[in-house]
């Protein structure tokens, strides 16, 4: 396999259904500018969260409430 196959930046504009991109602000494995090229390039319907203070972490285990609130509006949203 070629290196840019584990690239999602290379692969997301590709899919053809609605994308939630979740990232946390201080994460450092990927960036919040690695996030936002990926929001770009991704089609719509798209939503970019990014969590503040959440770093590459379970997010539902960060903010449970809001976790749940933002992925259940992203899924009604896009879903119907």
């Amino acid at each position: 396999f070629e290196p840019d196959d584990l690239s999602p930046a290379s692969k997301i504009q590709q899919l053809k259904v609605p994308v939630l991109i979740a990232a946390g602000e201080n994460d450092r494995r990927t960036t919040a500018a690695n996030s936002k090229t990926l929001f770009a390039k991704a089609s719509k319907p798209k939503t970019l969260w990014m969590l503040p203070g959440a770093r590459h972490q379970d997010f539902h285990l960060f903010d449970r409430a809001a976790y749940e609130q933002k992925t259940l509006k992203f899924l009604s949203e896009t879903l119907n």
